[in-house]
């Protein structure tokens, strides 16, 4: 039988400490980046030859929102060790002109985003089911849009989302 390697996020002095990445998955494929990396050319707010399209409007999670770690409802199968996992929704509008967008996750103290990825929708589900986050706090998530001719906007405002602790009754996920 295949085992599947859990994800544990922390966070030292800008550092993110994982181990190999586990079953949890997303409705795309990954190209990580530096997290305070921006789109090229700031946008005008229309569609030029020169630059890409306008940033998207943020739909949901709303800044500040809080989501729980070692939640059932991820649909991810329960780990003795790591819990549930992590399930966030993301949502935002269609920008005219935009052939697909570019969806960022990360943590100011982090050294890599935990999410960067390119969705051709206005959702991301983002379901990773071996995944603690060492620092559950503080978390931001922003979105660019992105037109195969001019390339990428800039990025749109940035939310900030929190997770509560993870714990697996009386201890911290990732112990045992």
């Amino acid at each position: 039988m295949f085992r599947v390697q859990p994800t544990l996020v922390m966070l030292f002095c800008a550092t993110v400490v994982t181990s190999a990445v586990g079953c949890g998955g997303s409705t795309s494929s990954s190209n990580p980046t530096s997290p305070s990396a921006a789109p090229p050319a700031p946008s005008t707010g229309t569609t030029t030859a020169t630059r890409g399209p306008v940033p998207p409007i943020l739909i949901a999670p709303a800044d500040q929102a809080f989501f729980r770690q070692n939640d059932p409802a991820t649909g991810c199968r329960q780990d003795p060790v790591w819990g549930y996992g992590i399930r966030v929704m993301f949502s935002w509008n269609a920008v005219p002109g935009a052939t697909s967008y570019i969806i960022n996750m990360f943590h100011p103290e982090a050294s890599q985003p935990l999410v960067q990825e390119s969705v051709t929708g206005t959702q991301f589900d983002l379901v990773r089911c071996t995944t603690v986050l060492g620092s559950p706090d503080n978390w931001k998530w922003r979105v660019s849009s992105f037109n195969t001719t001019t390339g990428a906007g800039d990025w749109s405002t940035t939310r900030t989302i929190n997770f509560t602790e993870c714990r697996i009754g009386n201890r911290p996920c990732g112990s045992q």
